[in-house]
């Protein structure tokens, strides 16, 4: 997770700051009941990015004072976008 989110903060430019997504788009997306077995680290990693990274906005705005704060931003946003994917 640590590594993806290092990938994720060290590519933001590529990505769209906006969703070109509708409402409910996820809903097509996903299986109506969780998965009966485990499934392997790499599938989850590639249904974040196919699923639920196309629905996240991006803030390119950050006013930092010094590196520790950039530290400390980078690492909060990383959590955030999955939380407030969860959640929605």
């Amino acid at each position: 997770m640590v590594d993806y989110i290092a990938d994720y903060l060290e590519n933001i430019r590529s990505r769209r700051v906006f969703p070109d997504v509708s409402p409910g788009y996820m809903r097509a997306l996903v299986p109506v009941s969780a998965p009966q077995d485990p499934e392997p680290w790499q599938r989850i990693f590639d249904d974040i990015e196919a699923v639920i990274m196309p629905g996240v906005s991006r803030n390119y705005t950050v006013i930092v004072k010094n590196a520790h704060e950039i530290k400390r931003r980078n690492a909060v946003k990383g959590f955030s976008i999955f939380t407030r994917a969860m959640l929605c």
